[in-house]
C-alpha cells in the first residue's frame, strides 16, 4: 500500500512501559507488537480500505494505556 507509517514517543513510552519482565527480553515487545498493536492496526486499516479509500499515512501512538491510531488518506477523486 505504500503508507507511511509514524511513531510517537508516547507509543514508544507505552511499549516500554508494558515490558515488566526482565526476563522475557526482546520477546516481551515482540509479542506486544504481534498480540496487541498489529491487530488492533490492522483491523482500523481495513475499515480505510474498505470505505474505498487510499492511505498515506498512519501515525500510531498511545495514550492513557491504550494505542491509538490516526490515518490520513489521499483525497477521491
Amino acid at each position: 500500500y505504500h503508507a507511511r507509517l509514524n511513531i510517537t514517543e508516547a507509543l514508544v513510552d507505552e511499549l516500554i512501559a508494558r515490558c515488566d519482565n526482565i526476563s522475557a527480553g526482546a520477546r516481551m515487545i515482540d509479542a506486544l507488537i504481534n498480540n496487541e498493536l498489529l491487530p488492533q492496526l490492522s483491523a482500523k486499516f481495513l475499515e480505510v480500505t474498505l470505505q474505498g479509500q487510499r492511505l498515506v499515512s498512519v501515525t500510531a501512538d498511545a495514550a492513557q494505556g491504550k494505542f491509538e491510531f490516526s490515518f490520513e488518506c489521499a483525497p477521491q477523486d
